[in-house]
């Protein structure tokens, strides 16, 4: 449970801003910008959800924050005030924590993906260097010592 954000003020600030939207929507306006107030509260959620254990220490923290306040800020307006819960009354800080959650997931699978393309490339580079540079001198590298290098690097991530 959230103790930085009231979650029946920010279903509340939810109520307004959808009634604001269904309005603009009759009138052919562009949508409302949401307050300030549902602005916060979803970065509130974003970084407090990035500083858990299982998320803080990742190098790319400040990349999963954003997609996490991407995807909230894309799911407002699917947001159902109305719905029943568990306790009996919306939460809309579960909701938010969720969307944020399952961002920084898709992060995550994202960045590992890559992270195993990089290294399959350099091992690919590294099996393939020739002896003698470009400028004719004959180089000596430890082929194996590198593979051995990039293979425990990549079972330390496993790991």
């Amino acid at each position: 449970m959230s103790n930085y954000i009231a979650k029946d003020e920010l279903n509340q600030a939810l109520i307004d801003y959808q009634a604001q939207c269904a309005e603009a929507e009759e009138q052919g306006k562009p949508i409302p910008r949401p307050s300030d107030y549902i602005g916060k509260a979803i970065m509130q959620i974003a970084y407090g959800l990035a500083n858990r254990y299982n998320f803080r220490n990742y190098t790319w923290k400040e990349e999963m924050i954003g997609d996490g306040i991407v995807a909230a800020c894309s799911a407002i307006r699917k947001y159902n005030p109305y719905a029943e819960t568990k306790s009996g009354s919306p939460n809309p800080y579960g909701f938010f924590t969720q969307t944020i959650f399952w961002s920084y997931q898709n992060r995550i699978v994202a960045e590992k993906k890559q992270g195993e393309i990089k290294m399959a490339y350099l091992r690919e580079v590294t099996t393939q260097l020739h002896i003698d540079g470009i400028d004719g001198v004959t180089h000596t590298i430890d082929k194996e010592g590198m593979l051995q290098f990039l293979d425990a690097d990549r079972k330390g991530e496993d790991g």
